[in-house]
């Protein structure tokens, strides 16, 4: 059993050959009366032998192989558990890692907006066509698109999972973007206590896992309206479907651009402000008591 657990292990962490004897088995071997049946006419003399190690019993027919009685359930079995042990180290690993890149990623000093319009257009391009990125660019674009027209500095609520399960390169990557691109700030709970609570536009969505830890990102005070809107221009229009908050914090780069110069090039930006704008104005209708 010790063989089949760091067998399973072993192809968790990319190594082809226990890949493919795995995925061999599991596509290719069949339950019979006597036991799991493979047929091993396309093995190399190695994985023959991991056969003969693992329990396996090679047939009359030399190209047949049986693993004998309920064997093949407990199989399974360890093969589920490995995964999630796995899954779990894994996920610490990238925790980790993510602790470090959040360290190590600085603001980019003497970035114009330019310049950051140039490196937003650059990671979009490069991840256009990657479905992982979903998640993390519908909750970027929909941040952005709330802190249009805003007097405080917005917030979003943005789970850990978002930013790791596309692994260690991709996550780097979104950090430099966040931190060293657009110069978001990461604020802890207490930061934000301090500071005063603040109204939450819709529910947070619950992570993947109930431990999940929440990290909070904070626009930045050098992101106007005008320079967001060309950022906007560039990344994909997606569906925001993550929460965000209004902090306590003043935006010294208030609304530099009229909302009517902003709906010239991006409609839906001007409807958005068209129904703030609408909401604001019935929130002083006293309600009517009948």
């Amino acid at each position: 059993m010790d063989i089949w657990e760091n067998l399973c292990i072993k192809g968790f962490n990319g190594d082809q050959e226990a890949n493919h004897l795995i995925l061999f088995l599991d596509s290719c071997g069949r339950l019979t009366p006597n036991g799991f049946l493979v047929i091993g006419s396309s093995l190399n003399e190695t994985e023959r032998s991991l056969l003969d190690q693992l329990g396996f019993v090679q047939q009359e027919n030399d190209n047949e192989y049986i693993l004998h009685g309920d064997q093949w359930s407990s199989f399974l079995e360890i093969k589920r558990n490995a995964r999630v042990a796995w899954h779990g180290e894994r996920q610490r690993e990238l925790r980790q890692q993510l602790k470090d890149t959040l360290k190590q990623v600085q603001p980019l000093a003497g970035i114009n907006d330019q310049q950051r319009l140039a490196l937003v257009k650059e990671f979009a391009q490069r991840f256009a066509n990657d479905v992982g990125t979903i998640p993390f660019k519908r909750g970027l674009v929909g941040l952005l698109r709330y802190q249009l027209f805003k007097y405080q500095l917005a917030e979003w609520d943005c789970y850990e999972y978002v930013l790791t399960q596309n692994g260690r390169d991709v996550m780097v990557e979104y950090v430099r973007l966040l931190q060293g691109v657009l110069g978001f700030q990461l604020v802890s709970k207490q930061q934000q206590n301090q500071e005063g609570d603040s109204v939450a536009i819709s529910i947070q969505q619950q992570g993947p896992d109930d431990d999940e830890e929440v990290l909070i990102w904070r626009t930045s005070d050098q992101l106007n309206d005008h320079i967001i809107s060309d950022i906007l221009n560039v990344l994909p229009r997606e569906q925001a479907i993550q929460g965000y908050r209004l902090s306590k914090i003043s935006r010294p780069h208030q609304v530099k651009l009229s909302p009517f110069m902003i709906g010239l090039h991006h409609p839906q930006l001007f409807v958005q402000w068209v129904r703030q704008l609408l909401s604001h104005c019935f929130s002083f209708i006293p309600s009517i008591k009948k």
